[in-house]
């Protein structure tokens, strides 16, 4: 069974191009109509000959005639079943599009924005009837807030309203916008319509088409950026922007507000209005009583031009504020630094004074991560430096003492003699603790012990006691275990500065020059042993010591007659 519908109202259902009205064109099935069908619709004129509420003449199987709107045609044609996989969106949509495509539309532009803003001249305003005060235009926030921003209009005579008039009375509203740009593009733009009645939308719409206006793509304030053109194509436009005229937001008095607005909502320091925020946005466009949101903004380098903050950085160390391109967040002193003022360590900013060149590297170097080395006379990296006396040095420029347990200042050594000038003392050192372990086989120095020891020196002529050691911090690097190792008769896991004192400092001696008795001593001992000494490690040991002495012997005959002389 195929639904009779007249010539001139087919011509209409078909350019809804709704999925609903779609059906009513279809072959239908005895199974999907209602149980007393629809055999015919056609179009409904009033007495005038006009139909302002879209209505559709429909007549039944069984010769009733209904004069109804097109929304309730589908209960009348369809089954209950077929009728509830409709959608309702499409139903109400095809009758929305129905009544404007039927209704005549009185559009006017107008001037005076601020006036037809006011709800005063609303329809339905002056009447008691409820339903003649709902949708978008009586929810607007400005229809009663005008005497807050009206002044922003009055400043600005090229922004236009379209407004749709019914019993003289405003209808429906949209802003007019000329010139918008957007790079290399230039539009006419309508802004989101407000209607007291949905079925208008469509006919705002259809003005701005043959008036060849761009229009939202969504009647919503979310949307700022989806724009559809005169030919229907959409176009997702993220920095559309207008000129305004005689208006400096700076200037402008702070009990005077900005209207409310939907897709340009930023109010720029350049005289624009922007659908986004960009570097000189400083205000924004929607407080629903029509106040100015102030945005926080800064002075770009000191200097009158006022920049947006999310489009700066501010530099701690100069106390300004500069372009987020112009700056670099720079990890180490947490903050931001010019770039001209960085300089980049594999891949990491660091700020040019933070920098330092290392003749060690041959590179730059943080200094954070280094320290200046006087040895070495360059910045060093701090994990290549060592301890020494309490003080932070190049390891190149330090030797370690197996012996000792630490580092010594390699810049102090000396050589052994002309024999062995390539060795150095910490081979010397490593040998006496070879020896020392086959020799005693609990062989142990402990920390206490080593810790005291180092704290002597023999620069100081008095003896030697645990409390000067406590007490006193000499140079490490004049300091060399002493022979006393060697010619100790006892295990040396019991070793103290008790045994130091019996072997350098005989207890009979009181005499300022004890150390220099100990001297005598001990190389009238190795005179004994010469021959089995020479070239040995006791023998280096104590020509290395004698040397830390400032004892230097030139070979191994004179150094005792130069012992004889003191």
């Amino acid at each position: 069974m195929r639904i009779k519908i007249s010539e001139d109202l087919a011509k209409k259902l078909k350019s809804l191009d709704n999925n609903a009205v779609n059906c009513l064109f279809v072959n239908n099935r005895k199974e999907i109509l209602s149980p007393n069908p629809v055999v015919e619709i056609k179009s409904f004129k009033d007495k005038l000959g006009n139909n302002e509420n879209g209505y559709v003449t429909v007549i039944k199987e069984d010769d009733r005639t209904l004069n109804i709107k097109l929304s309730r045609v589908f209960k009348h044609v369809f089954s209950k079943d077929f009728y509830g996989v409709l959608l309702s969106s499409d139903i109400e949509k095809a009758n929305n599009d129905f009544i404007s495509m039927c209704a005549s539309h009185l559009f006017q532009v107008v001037n005076n924005v601020s006036f037809h803003y006011k709800e005063e001249n609303y329809y339905g305003y002056d009447t008691d009837i409820q339903h003649d005060r709902v949708g978008p235009l009586w929810k607007s926030c400005m229809r009663n807030n005008m005497h807050n921003c009206g002044e922003f209009f009055d400043y600005n005579p090229s922004i236009k309203l379209l407004i749709k008039l019914k019993d003289h009375k405003v209808v429906g509203r949209a802003l007019l916008w000329k010139n918008v740009k957007c790079g290399d593009i230039v539009f006419n733009f309508m802004d989101r319509i407000y209607t007291v009645f949905d079925y208008d939308v469509k006919a705002f719409k259809d003005w701005a088409k043959n008036n060849g206006y761009w229009q939202k793509e969504f009647q919503t304030y979310e949307d700022t950026t989806q724009f559809i053109d005169p030919h229907g194509k959409l176009h997702d436009l993220r920095e559309a922007y207008v000129s305004i005229e005689d208006h400096d937001p700076y200037k402008y008095s702070d009990d005077k507000g900005i209207p409310y607005f939907d897709t340009f909502m930023y109010v720029n320091n350049t005289n624009t209005l922007s659908n986004n925020l960009t570097k000189s946005s400083c205000y924004e466009a929607r407080d629903p009583e029509g106040c100015k949101i102030v945005l926080e903004t800064a002075r770009y380098r000191g200097t009158d031009t006022y920049l947006n903050t999310n489009y700066m950085s501010f530099i701690s160390s100069k106390r300004i504020y500069v372009k987020t391109d112009e700056a670099i967040w720079v990890p180490s002193i947490s903050a931001y630094e010019e770039i001209q003022d960085v300089t980049f360590l594999k891949g990491e900013p660091y700020r040019n004074s933070d920098v330092k060149f290392s003749d060690v590297y041959m590179d730059n170097i943080a200094v954070f991560e280094s320290f200046y080395c006087e040895e070495a006379q360059s910045w060093v990296y701090k994990k290549d430096g060592v301890n020494v006396n309490g003080n932070l040095i190049y390891k190149g420029k330090a030797s370690w003492s197996h012996a000792q347990q630490c580092y010594i200042d390699g810049c102090q050594s000396q050589p052994i003699n002309q024999s062995n000038r390539s060795k150095t003392t910490d081979v010397i050192e490593r040998k006496l603790y070879v020896e020392l372990r086959k020799k005693y086989t609990n062989f142990k120095i402990t920390t206490e012990f080593i810790h005291e020891l180092m704290l002597f020196s023999f620069d100081e002529k008095i003896p030697f006691t645990s409390k000067i050691a406590i007490d006193y911090k000499p140079n490490r690097h004049l300091f060399f275990p002493p022979l006393f190792f060697v010619r100790a008769e006892q295990d040396l896991v019991h070793c103290s500065p008790g045994l130091f004192d019996k072997c350098y400092k005989p207890e009979y001696s009181d005499h300022k020059d004890w150390h220099l008795e100990s001297f005598r001593q001990d190389m009238a001992w190795i005179k004994t042993k010469q021959d089995d000494f020479r070239e040995t490690t006791p023998f280096l040991i104590f020509t290395d010591l004698a040397n830390n002495r400032n004892l230097p012997l030139l070979n191994f005959e004179d150094k005792i007659d130069n012992l004889k002389t003191l």
